[in-house]
């Protein structure tokens, strides 16, 4: 049954529920923050995930360019979330992700923003495939990235260097602009 609701902007303001008391008291009702570009989608059909979304096998090509540049990114939106969180959990036992609920709508509230479109694993993409591009196209974050991996190279003698030419310069151009040309949304 689709209740209709109409919006009232003062809710907002008081910071612990976006609905009236009615809605929000009742245990049986939970909290889906969507953009409204997913509005018709729901209203039609309900919330799923589409299988033709982000894959497992999309978050695993983003991660292992991590693993072999033994690099961690700067944003911690981007792979600080999205190996534990998006690859270890949401994709740990299925190619698709999940479909989160919130318990409050104010929580849910965060996953409408324009940060979280297509929600908090497209974002993790989003912010690591940045990362991944700023690596490759700024000498400095690169140089910093080798000087860190010599120190620690130095004081224990148990993480390895790459080769510059093999693991920086020599990256496929072509991989690295379709990845940034992927739409996760």
């Amino acid at each position: 049954m689709l209740i209709k609701y109409t919006f009232d902007k003062e809710l907002l303001n008081n910071k612990t529920q976006l609905f009236p008391d009615a809605i929000c008291d009742d245990p049986w009702v939970l909290y889906h923050g969507t953009s409204n570009l997913a509005e018709m989608c729901i209203e039609e059909g309900g919330i799923f995930r589409a299988e033709d979304n982000i894959q497992k096998e999309d978050v695993e090509k983003v991660v292992n360019i991590y693993k072999v540049l033994n690099w961690c990114g700067v944003d911690q939106g981007g792979l600080a979330v999205l190996e534990p969180f998006s690859l270890l959990h949401d994709f740990s036992e299925k190619n698709v992700g999940a479909i989160y609920m919130a318990e409050t709508s104010y929580r849910a509230l965060l996953y409408a923003t324009y940060d979280f479109a297509g929600g908090e694993v497209a974002r993790a993409l989003r912010k690591a495939i940045n990362d991944i591009d700023r690596y490759f196209s700024e000498p400095k974050l690169r140089y910093e990235h080798l000087d860190m991996l010599k120190m620690e190279y130095e004081q224990t003698g148990k993480v390895g260097m790459p080769q510059e030419s093999e693991s920086i310069s020599d990256f496929d151009t072509k991989e690295r602009r379709s990845l940034l040309e992927t739409p996760f949304f």
